[in-house]
């Protein structure tokens, strides 16, 4: 049957929910629920003025996450800390490890004390020291005050006991520009003139860019000596290598001539 809208008095078929008129509801229409435009209304949030509080919730929700990347960088800070400190132990360790022990002490063997008969024992302390030529034991008393009572040799004038001794001592004398000590051992009858005066030899040596180096010293036979050496006077260098022929003198091995390319 036809069903007659209440509002325009329109027919309408008996399934219809609206009217075809009005579009009003029909008395048989019976709504189980919100439609959804209603849904749609209802979850519509309200908007919220300062009074309501928004303000300090938004504030609320700023400081939080402050808050929060705090928290994040001091942990991660943290682990950094831990990090390093791990790895500097188990570098001190590995390195601490690896170092070669220390090598033993080395025993200390207390050489014997020769014994000295008493009347002489005086003369042996009273001695001078011992060379590695002389001998150890303790001398005599006539030979005791012989070496004691002996003239000691100026401190300029080094006794050379081998031509490369004195070579040595000569070379070593012109690298600290002492002309004094190197003309010493030059032999007397050359000494103190031309070129093995005290005097120009230390304005001469002493006068360099680079100081004179020895190098080496070389016996060639009983009485020559090679020696090599290098300086600098002024701009260029000279590796030099010169023939030193010697000769003894009062018991002194000196210096007779010298042959050097530089």
């Amino acid at each position: 049957m036809p069903v007659v809208c209440e509002s325009c008095g329109k027919d309408n078929r008996s399934s219809a929910m609206f009217c075809i008129g009005c579009t009003g509801r029909l008395p048989g229409f019976a709504p189980t629920g919100p439609s959804a435009l209603e849904a749609m209304r209802s979850l519509r949030v309200p908007r919220r003025t300062p009074a309501d509080g928004a303000g300090q919730k938004g504030g609320m929700g700023a400081a939080a996450f402050f808050g929060e990347a705090i928290a994040f960088w001091f942990g991660l800070a943290v682990l950094a800390a831990v990090v390093i400190a791990g790895f500097t132990s188990w570098y001190v360790y590995v390195t601490r490890k690896s170092e070669p022990s220390a090598p033993p002490a080395a025993r200390v063997v207390q050489a014997p004390v020769p014994e000295v008969d008493l009347p002489n024992a005086g003369a042996w302390l009273l001695a001078p020291a011992a060379t590695p030529s002389s001998s150890p034991l303790p001398l005599p008393l006539p030979h005791a005050q012989a070496r004691a009572q002996a003239p000691v040799p100026p401190r300029s004038a080094a006794i050379a006991e081998t031509p490369a001794d004195a070579v040595s001592t000569f070379y070593r004398a012109l690298s600290r520009g002492d002309g004094k000590s190197a003309a010493a051992m030059v032999t007397p009858a050359k000494r103190g003139a031309g070129p093995y005066e005290e005097t120009g030899m230390t304005r001469f040596y002493a006068s360099f860019r680079e100081p004179l180096q020895l190098l080496s010293v070389r016996p060639l036979d009983a009485r020559r000596v090679e020696a090599r050496y290098r300086y600098r006077a002024t701009h260029s260098r000279c590796d030099g290598t010169a023939i030193v022929d010697t000769e003894r003198v009062a018991q002194r091995v000196v210096i007779r001539s010298i042959q050097a390319n530089c």
